[in-house]
């Protein structure tokens, strides 16, 4: 019988202290949240769509010159591939000389990849109409307000290149019927 009341006693004195350790936790100080990071700047935020834009271009390029079927859509590509890694090596050494480095990404998924032939070319000259128009956009917004002079240069001087390519892919387009 001594060994019922002693094991009640002792049960009671465990769960007070456990109640006790519970209390001291949620009392103790929460540790400081994790560093936030900085929002993006508009120049890193320039730096990295431009990076991710200029590999994008040059699979793209590749994808088309082996499953377009237009000669006309083919050499585009192959503009689009050399055009597109000159803009990229660029970038490159004007990331170096701001210090701004591309945060790396994944390149998006794209339904051309289960396209080829005709279908393919008028799906691929649509997808690069857009992608130069939105480029454009982004390349006129860093040469107008962006921060560092480097980048504004950069932005600026890939714009003649960014306008042909999309005068060349409407006319493309045009002649392919999309």
């Amino acid at each position: 019988m001594a060994r019922g009341p002693a094991a009640a006693v002792l049960a009671a004195f465990a769960a007070l202290a456990l109640a006790g350790c519970v209390q001291q936790e949620a009392a103790a100080p929460a540790p400081p949240p994790a560093a936030t990071p900085a929002p993006l700047t508009s120049d890193q935020n320039f730096v990295d769509r431009a990076a991710l834009g200029t590999g994008t271009e040059v699979e793209l390029g590749r994808l088309a010159s082996t499953r377009a079927a237009s000669p006309a859509v083919r050499a585009f590509a192959d503009r689009i591939i050399t055009d597109h890694r000159q803009a990229h090596a660029r970038l490159t050494r004007t990331e170096r000389s701001t210090h701004i480095a591309a945060m790396p990404a994944p390149p998006p998924p794209n339904a051309l990849t289960a396209l080829s032939g005709p279908q393919f070319d008028r799906a691929f000259m649509q997808d690069q109409i857009k992608n130069h128009q939105e480029a454009i956009q982004l390349f006129q917004a860093e040469a107008q307000t962006g921060q560092d002079p480097r980048l504004r240069k950069y932005a600026s001087d890939m714009l003649p290149m960014l306008y042909r390519n999309l005068q060349e892919a409407q006319g493309i387009a045009a002649r392919l019927g999309g």
